[in-house]
């Protein structure tokens, strides 16, 4: 008997913190790309917008990726494993 809500709803939560995490590395990348434009194109106050945004973002990236799988402990993975069989 398979355990809804438990392991499925651990994998999609699990799912959508690392897609929030990814958007979050592009849009890093995107701002990043705009800093380099703006050096070749010596656009000084958009080299400073473009690195302003992306230390912003660098915070924001290092909260989104600290994904965790879920609050399984031990003992509950460990039950998780003795159900499979079920």
């Amino acid at each position: 008997m398979p355990i809804r809500g438990g392991l499925e709803a651990a994998l999609e939560e699990t799912g959508q913190e690392v897609e929030a995490a990814l958007r979050t590395a592009s849009a890093l990348i995107r701002e990043l790309k705009k800093a380099k434009a703006s050096t070749t194109a010596g656009q000084v106050r958009d080299l400073r917008r473009a690195l302003s945004v992306a230390s912003a973002t660098t915070g924001e990236l290092a909260t989104a990726s600290n994904v965790r799988w879920g609050p399984w402990t031990s003992m509950n993975r460990s039950t998780l494993h003795s159900r499979e069989g079920d």
